[in-house]
């Protein structure tokens, strides 16, 4: 694979690693505990966190995403193997790195002022 500079050999080197998986694994699994856990009441049938009265798409489009990057990045461990890079763990560990960046957008779209 031929590289243009240093920086972006160094980007892909990181991308074989799996620890950039294995922490958007665990913040993941983290996420969707704290977002279970948060307070919440019945609205239209369903129980919403209060945080959520809102914006309560964005809550089902938060869900998806936090369970995208878990799959994703569960994928990426399974498959990848740690001694030699794998072109199917990458593309699933940017997938997961994808969708993590989704969810904290969403997150920021809720929480920060307009």
């Amino acid at each position: 694979m031929v590289f243009s500079n240093e920086r972006s050999r160094r980007w892909v080197e990181l991308l074989d690693d799996s620890s950039v998986a294995r922490f958007i694994l665990y913040s993941a699994c983290g996420g969707g505990l704290i977002l279970h856990q948060l307070p919440s009441q019945r609205k239209g049938g369903a129980q919403v966190p209060i945080i959520f009265n809102e914006h309560e798409s964005a809550l089902r489009y938060l869900a998806g995403a936090i369970v995208f990057a878990f799959s994703f990045s569960f994928s990426a461990l399974i498959i990848g193997d740690g001694h030699k890079p794998n072109k199917i763990a990458r593309s699933f560990t940017v997938g997961s790195l994808l969708t993590a960046a989704v969810a904290l957008s969403i997150l920021a779209f809720i929480f920060l002022p307009d």
